[in-house]
């Protein structure tokens, strides 16, 4: 009997209940360093019970002995389907197979299929689902968000997440900080991510030199784990510290297995400081000592950024807590990982199920880097908190009486008179908008040309002149004055001399020199 831990147990219970409600294919959520392996070895021990065969597929040579290692420690017998180290024995209770070589050989007679990472799912995955239709399918993932992913399997089993899991104890807390955030301005998207090359020279131009000194300012002398854009940017950041008397390396898909177990197994032991890698220690890499991560892989992929920051998080002796120095700006673009909730699986029509940004991002500190959670004001680290700006904006000038005279030269008052007299003098209220900018070196305010002021003892609207056409402009006002020989009869006025008196009233008022064109 396989002794779980509450949230695993739950897992089970939950994966139960939707097999019996009609799910045959589900996908266990579990945080990196929540033992998926262990729980999947619960279940195969129930399929043991009935007599049952357990198939668990992995995608990666290397995991396959890691993954026959935990279940046989659990009391499990297991055999292996992987290449020439393939040992198949009857009545063993679980078959581990590498899906590279489960493609190519015999398919064993199982009755309940596990896929470890199951967000990754290749061709061969899925050419397997599509001939085992009828049995039950269990994926393993800490991020299902895969494009797609919902369209082989029905539904998502939640038993615990990373805020709860810190809460317990079983995972590290983070402490991010983010030194600095690289200038994407120009990287070209291609498979939904940055561009490889693109990126490689961007980060190693602009912020690599600050990798180390940052490292040994807040990396606290940790096991560390660097992520790179590309196999020589990683080397080139193993041959950085080096250079800096810090012991380093580097591992990628093309080293000979040998010789990365080997450098594997030296920073496990302790001999090695830094570890850097692209993807190889991104996915299923188990290593509890490592208490530090370097994000220097700006990326879009949210699946990426929590395998990454996953690494670091399972508990160990002395390991308070697990430091992330990001210089890829990719908390800023995604979050923190207990701020990102799981959504629903993906059935094509976006890119992942997720919740993360309902919610503000954090940020840096200004002084200390420390990524800050949203909406605080103190830095949580340094203490320190900015002063809040003023965002009223001030300018000299000096309080008046609001009278008539007053408003009269105000632009707004202005523009109204001008728009009066083009109404009057038959002139289109471009007329007015012209005179007015020649005037204020300004365009008048959009709001101007709908708004109506209310009247006053020293202000009567100017008489429109008469049109079959209504007119649909508010009824702007002139001054007085020139108001009162408007209304006048022209036998009264005496013909042209009383425009004129009526032009020098308006060009005296508002400083005008020139008034070309007016007519009776």
């Amino acid at each position: 009997m396989i002794e779980l831990r509450p949230h695993q147990d739950h897992g089970v219970e939950l994966l139960r209940d939707s097999f019996r409600a009609g799910h045959r294919r589900q996908i266990l959520v579990m945080p990196t360093g929540a033992g998926k392996t262990i729980t999947a070895a619960s279940v195969a021990s129930s399929a043991k019970a009935k007599g049952n065969l357990t198939l668990f597929i992995v995608d990666r040579i290397e995991l396959a002995a890691q993954a026959a290692e935990t279940m046989e420690s659990l009391g499990l017998t297991v055999s292996i389907l992987q290449d020439e180290n393939t040992k198949i024995v009857a009545g063993h209770d679980v078959v581990v197979a590498s899906i590279q070589t489960l493609v190519r050989r015999r398919l064993p007679d199982a009755r309940l299929i596990i896929i470890d990472e199951a967000h990754v799912l290749h061709q061969a995955h899925i050419k397997l689902l599509e001939r085992w239709d009828a049995l039950p399918v269990i994926g393993l993932s800490a991020t299902p968000f895969s494009r797609g992913l919902g369209k082989w399997f029905t539904n998502l089993v939640i038993p615990t997440t990373i805020r709860d899991l810190t809460r317990d104890g079983l995972l590290a807390p983070v402490v991010a900080y983010g030194p600095n955030k690289p200038d994407l301005d120009g990287i070209e998207t291609r498979a939904g991510d940055f561009a490889v090359g693109q990126l490689s020279a961007r980060m190693q131009s602009t912020i690599h030199a600050d990798l180390v000194s940052t490292w040994q300012r807040l990396g606290k002398n940790r096991q560390t784990l660097a992520f790179a854009c590309d196999i020589p940017h990683a080397k080139h950041i193993a041959a950085s510290f080096n250079d800096a008397g810090i012991s380093a390396s580097s591992v990628d898909a093309y080293s000979d297995s040998e010789e990365r177990r080997d450098t594997i197994k030296r920073f496990k032991a302790g001999e090695l400081k830094v570890l850097a890698s692209v993807a190889c220690l991104s996915l299923g890499f188990d290593a509890p000592i490592a208490g530090c991560a370097i994000l220097a892989r700006p990326t879009k992929s949210l699946t990426f950024h929590l395998q990454t920051i996953g690494r670091v998080l399972r508990p160990y002796s002395g390991k308070a807590d697990a430091i992330i120095l990001d210089h890829s700006g990719n908390i800023e673009r995604h979050g923190l990982p207990e701020d990102i909730a799981i959504g629903t699986l993906d059935t094509g029509t976006k890119t992942w199920g997720t919740n993360a940004h309902q919610t503000p991002l954090p940020k840096p500190c200004p002084k200390c880097a420390f990524m800050k959670p949203p909406s605080t004001h103190k830095c949580p680290s340094c203490g320190f908190a900015p002063e809040r700006q003023s965002t009223v904006q001030h300018s000299d000038g000096e309080l008046v009486a609001l009278t008539f005279d007053a408003l009269a030269k105000s632009n707004r008052r202005l523009y109204q008179e001008l728009l009066g007299a083009a109404l009057h003098f038959g002139k289109k209220p471009g007329w007015a908008f012209f005179l007015y900018q020649a005037k204020t070196k300004e365009k008048p305010a959009w709001g101007w040309n709908h708004e109506t002021t209310r009247r006053s003892a020293d202000s009567l609207p100017f008489p429109h002149r008469r049109s079959a056409q209504p007119i649909r402009q508010p009824r702007p006002h002139a001054s007085f004055e020139a108001f009162k020989l408007l209304r006048l009869q022209p036998s009264q006025r005496g013909g042209e001399g009383s425009v004129q008196a009526i032009k020098s009233l308006l060009l005296d008022r508002q400083g005008f020199r020139r008034l070309s064109g007016i007519r009776n």
